[in-house]
């Protein structure tokens, strides 16, 4: 609901993609916090033992969702919901492996700077993607 609202407000503001995409995530963010906290104060949620990561990966999968079925259609939100939840999946168990958390803890600038060149290196690739040679196999010479 919070997404939706903040997706008809941002579009009142008429401000640019990114922004308006920081200003939603944001929003929801506040939203998850405050739901926290009241949640924490009435003693339904024991706060010491929730997990950030998880609360994070919902927040974007959401955000997501709803621009995603708002812009196209449900049935690629529903693939994007699943394809998101598996990556998720994938992310807790890599993460939940002690050898990650002592590197993330006591080398996290090595962390980050190799996640960072790691995106710019995937994100600047050009060859064919694996769909694609699936896709176009027909139409490949093998040599």
């Amino acid at each position: 609901m919070t997404l939706i609202f903040s997706s008809w407000l941002l579009k009142k503001l008429k401000i640019h993609y990114w922004p308006a995409r920081s200003v939603s995530l944001v929003l929801v963010s506040v939203v998850v916090v405050l739901v926290m906290l009241v949640a924490s104060e009435l003693r339904l949620v024991d706060l010491s033992g929730v997990s950030i990561f998880p609360i994070l990966f919902m927040i974007v999968l959401a955000e997501e969702f709803v621009k995603t079925q708002l812009t196209k259609s449900k049935g690629r939100a529903r693939e994007l919901l699943f394809g998101t939840l598996l990556l998720a999946c994938i992310g807790a168990m890599v993460m939940s492996l002690p050898v990650v958390q002592l590197t993330v803890l006591y080398y996290p600038e090595i962390v980050v700077l190799f996640v960072l060149v790691l995106n710019i290196v995937v994100g600047r690739y050009s060859g064919m993607r694996l769909f694609e040679i699936k896709r176009f196999s027909s139409a490949i010479r093998n040599k």
